[in-house]
Order: C-alpha cells, then structure tokens, then sequence
C-alpha cells in the first residue's frame, strides 16, 4: 500500500512539475507582419489604368506634398513587386494623432490625405506598430489597400 501511495505521488508530482508553464515565449518560431511605418502612393490614370509615374507623364519633381503645416514631406520613388513606381513616405513612430498631406501634382488640384495613427504596443515578439483610423481622401478619387496598421497603400485616379 506504501508503493502505491509513493507511486501515485510521484505521478501527480511530475504531472505537476511537467505542467507548469514556462514564462519565457521562444520568439525564433513567431513569424511577425514587419515594421513598415509607410504610405505608399500609386497614381493612376482614371481611364487607362496606367501608372502615372511609371510611363513618364510625371516626374517626381512635379509631386509636391505637404503636411498640415504646410512643410514640405519627404518622399522617394519605389518600385513595387510589378515595377511600377510608387511614392513612399516614411512616418517617425513619434507621428500619432490627426496626420494630414495635401498632394499637388505639376501645379494641378491638389488633393488631401487625412488619417489618425497611433501607437499599437504589440505583443513580447512583435510591433509596435503605428496603427491607422478615420482615413479619407478629399479632391480626388481613389481607394486604400492595408487600412488599420501602417504599410498603406493610396491609390489616386487622376482624371
């Protein structure tokens, strides 16, 4: 009857012990949505589907953008997976809050961009990211692709 008892402690002893669970997460098996902290700019020819900027009708020194108060932003050229050029602001991860860039291609209507970010903490292995709401786009017509955490994608039909 001892052995038994020592046996069935024993059992609920390593059944205890092998339970437990371990604080540390192994983040070398977590594959995490990389930092992208971007707004990408497609321009589109509204009839064609062409890329603006790909075929030559603009040049990136005819784009000019700005932010709420009217400074100049930052942008460059890239290419995407179907080599077509996109225009790419990089955000800080200090810019949160109500962002807004008012586009203006070769002296043309300019057009806005407004959206909220914010801060989105992650979880032990991935983020933080910035995180997007409440985006619009006034004096022109276009779409979003990626809306709710930053890399977005504007796409602007140009008429």
């Amino acid at each position: 009857m001892l052995l038994k008892r020592l046996f069935f402690s024993s059992l609920l002893l390593y059944t205890f012990l092998g339970c437990k669970e371990d604080d540390k997460v192994d983040c070398s098996l977590v594959d995490c949505l990389s930092v992208d902290n971007s707004i990408y700019f497609k321009v589109i020819d509204k009839t064609t589907g062409e890329n603006l900027i790909s075929n030559g009708t603009y040049l990136a020194s005819q784009i000019n953008i700005q932010d709420l108060d009217s400074n100049i932003v930052d942008f460059e050229l890239q290419k995407d997976f179907e080599n077509q050029d996109l225009l790419v602001h990089h955000l800080q991860n200090n810019h949160f809050g109500d962002l807004g860039y008012q586009i203006t291609i070769e002296d043309e209507n300019p057009f806005n961009l407004t959206l909220t970010a914010f801060f989105i903490q992650g979880d032990e292995c991935c983020g933080p990211y910035i995180g997007t709401d409440d985006i619009s786009l006034t004096g022109i017509e276009g779409e979003f692709v990626n809306q709710g955490t930053l890399p977005i994608t504007v796409t602007v039909f140009v008429p």
